[in-house]
């Protein structure tokens, strides 16, 4: 995932697994279709259910450093943009899977 500058949003989406979240630095605002939002801090954690969209977005004034796990081998994961209700397929990857992260922190 590119890292987001604060004010930055990825976008509306879901996974096939329960993806759990855990703030180490910033702000992170979980929005929801609903237009509902939450709003961790460090130290907070989120679940977010498997086939639940959401959008991530830094909503702090400088670096946000996530940890982010999905409950689903990296092959099998898949992620569904709410938009289109397709699949998201990143470059380098076949049917939106690829190569195992060498790492599973995210900064975003």
């Amino acid at each position: 995932m590119t890292p987001l500058e604060p004010g930055q949003r990825d976008e509306m989406h879901c996974h096939n697994a329960d993806g759990t979240f855990y703030l180490i630095e910033g702000e992170c605002t979980m929005h929801f279709p609903d237009g509902s939002q939450e709003v961790l801090k460090p130290g907070m954690a989120g679940l977010i259910t498997g086939g639940s969209f959401y959008e991530l977005q830094n909503s702090g004034d400088g670096p946000m450093v996530l940890f982010g796990h999905h409950a689903r081998p990296r092959e099998e994961m898949r992620t569904i943009l709410y938009e289109t209700r397709k699949e998201l397929i990143r470059p380098g990857q076949e049917n939106g899977r690829g190569a195992p992260p060498k790492s599973t922190s995210i900064l975003i």
